[in-house]
């Protein structure tokens, strides 16, 4: 049972022998065990939720023991009976890896089964009781290959919509302007073409064939002096620093 409520809940060896069965409360929403401050690690009293499978267990093993006593005596040297409890079932203690399997990789299992199920980082980090949340994923949580398949599942299919769908041919700025080209009846390597007429540069993909606005002539000298009278600039009394001062200041007798 040691083993069943390690898994259960990830506590540790010194938390588990401290338990007594009013440490349980398996009738809560959901079923929980209390771990004292004096005994947490955190020196605070921890709160511990439990599946309802597990609690369901604890309840007819926990009917006849004594109030007040510990329910489960651990060994002090706890690893000792885990490897005695691991030869027996024929698991060795150190995989090809080079993990071991202790009674704390029990606490391991149980915060991998909670990532494993789907549960927020934040759930995770509280049902482990760690304090940086980078303990729990990074050193608890192990995770395999096959258990990024309900994700990948979950992601949008790119295969084709259906069996008449065909790839659309790639079009780019350069593209788009040559095929433009072409439909206007000018040749894509070389769309501005000298003007035979007037000299000057025309962009062939105007129907209108007029010269640019950048190479248009400019006014004359003298059509600009015949603008300029007929629509002179308008004036701004006193615009002239000197000239406001002028207006301001009177001799005095």
């Amino acid at each position: 049972m040691a083993y069943r409520i390690a898994v259960g809940t990830g506590l540790r060896a010194n938390e588990i022998r401290t338990l007594t069965p009013e440490s349980f409360d398996l009738d809560g929403e959901p079923p929980s065990v209390t771990v004292e401050a004096a005994y947490s690690k955190h020196r605070r009293q921890d709160v511990q939720p439990m599946p309802r499978g597990l609690a369901e267990a604890l309840r007819p093993w926990l009917a006849d023991k004594p109030a007040g006593e510990p329910v489960l005596r651990l060994p002090e040297k706890v690893v000792e009976a885990v490897r005695v409890d691991l030869r027996a079932a024929g698991i060795p203690y150190r995989d090809a890896s080079g993990r071991v399997c202790d009674f704390h990789s029990l606490r391991h299992t149980c915060v991998s089964a909670v990532v494993r199920s789907g549960a927020s980082p934040k759930v995770a980090q509280v049902l482990a009781r760690h304090l940086p949340p980078m303990l729990t994923l990074g050193v608890y949580a192990h995770l395999g290959i096959a258990d990024t398949a309900p994700t990948l599942a979950a992601l949008p299919s790119l295969a084709p919509i259906g069996p008449g769908c065909q790839t659309a041919k790639a079009t780019g700025t350069y593209d788009g302007r040559a095929a433009h080209a072409q439909r206007a009846g000018a040749t894509p390597c070389n769309t501005m073409q000298r003007n035979r007429d007037g000299g000057g540069v025309t962009n062939p993909l105007q129907s209108s064939g007029k010269p640019l606005l950048s190479e248009q002539k400019r006014p004359s000298a003298r059509s600009s002096a015949r603008i300029e009278r007929r629509f002179p600039k308008p004036q701004v009394r006193g615009s002239s620093p000197l000239g406001r001062s002028r207006g301001k200041c009177r001799r005095t007798a």
